[in-house]
């Protein structure tokens, strides 16, 4: 059967597959891409329209950004040719459904992170100084992009373990921090699966109670170390937590990191049996650093349709 499309439904389908594309490639570089706009053409020609690019120094994962182009996995460039742009309008693969559904949460929290950077006012010798004695906006922002990070690795562990009922009131009981915790112990480490299982503690208890994931620390964030950033400071937030009878700081940059290197394992996992590990690490926060699979040059697989190039702000 042959089915006519018409400018409107074809203007829809190029926008959903532009935003899947935008989602998973914040899962698999930690970039920010967005669109614009677009316009329809009859005949393939080539392009010298750039993409806007809002990018992060890296924490655990190599940087994708290699002179003057960004680099997939290369299972990350066989996943947008065959589960995003492909004949259908939505995939039907559970799998697949599951990491880009995942990958909207990673874009929303990095759009949260980003307004983090703009949250510090002054520098000084010894504390950083932000707008207010109790900075309740960096709060916001670094609670819910923690929020999203956390959502994203919930949606990708559905129907992975076995629920059960409550013995009193036979509800279906989901285990989400346990599932959480089983996935960051199998593709990181047990360390940082309990580190996840705190975060996931502190996502509820801002769904249900309000606490942000902050607590006090954030009117006055310690000071932490980059040699790469203009004042030697990283101007950005953190969360405290207890492991092991010991306070712990989790940059918010590291958690993304963390949860995006384990959505890309999963996926790499189940839809191409590649099986990616941290190699041996030292047992603390802050210090994994995953092996990189195999790059891929982004390169168009359209005949006249080229990338001329990205524009990094």
């Amino acid at each position: 059967m042959l089915i006519c499309l018409t400018d409107n439904i074809v203007k829809i389908v190029a926008r959903q597959k532009l935003s899947l594309l935008c989602h998973f490639v914040a899962l698999e570089t930690n970039l920010l891409i967005s669109y614009s706009d677009f316009k329809q053409i009859d005949e393939l020609s080539t392009t010298n329209d750039t993409i806007t690019i809002q990018y992060f120094p890296p924490y655990v994962d190599a940087n994708p950004i290699i002179g003057d182009r960004v680099y997939l996995t290369q299972n990350g460039h066989r996943f947008i040719n065959d589960y995003i742009f492909t004949d259908r309008n939505v995939t039907d693969h559970k799998v697949a459904n599951k990491i880009l559904a995942a990958g909207a949460h990673v874009y929303e929290g990095l759009d949260k992170e980003i307004g983090l950077e703009n949250e510090i006012k002054f520098v000084g010798i010894s504390r950083i100084l932000s707008f207010s004695p109790v900075n309740y906006r960096s709060q916001d922002l670094c609670t819910n992009s923690i929020m999203s990070y956390m959502s994203a690795i919930e949606i990708a562990t559905i129907n992975e373990g076995k629920s059960d009922k409550c013995d009193k009131c036979g509800t279906d009981l989901y285990h989400i921090t346990a599932r959480i915790k089983d996935i960051a112990t199998k593709y990181l480490n047990a360390y940082l699966g309990k580190v996840f299982s705190i975060l996931y503690s502190l996502r509820s208890k801002y769904l249900h109670a309000g606490v942000y994931s902050t607590g006090f620390d954030q009117g006055h964030p310690r000071p932490v170390f980059d040699t790469d950033s203009p004042n030697l400071l990283v101007p950005r937030s953190f969360v405290v937590i207890k492991l092991n009878g010991k306070s712990q700081n989790i940059s918010v940059s590291n958690v993304r990191e963390w949860t995006t290197f384990i959505l890309r394992a999963y996926y790499e996992d189940v839809l191409y049996n590649v099986h990616i590990t941290i190699g041996d690490v030292p047992d603390e926060a802050g210090a994994y650093y995953p092996a990189v699979p195999n790059r891929a040059r982004i390169e168009s697989s359209i005949p006249g349709l080229e990338i001329q190039g990205f524009v990094l702000t």
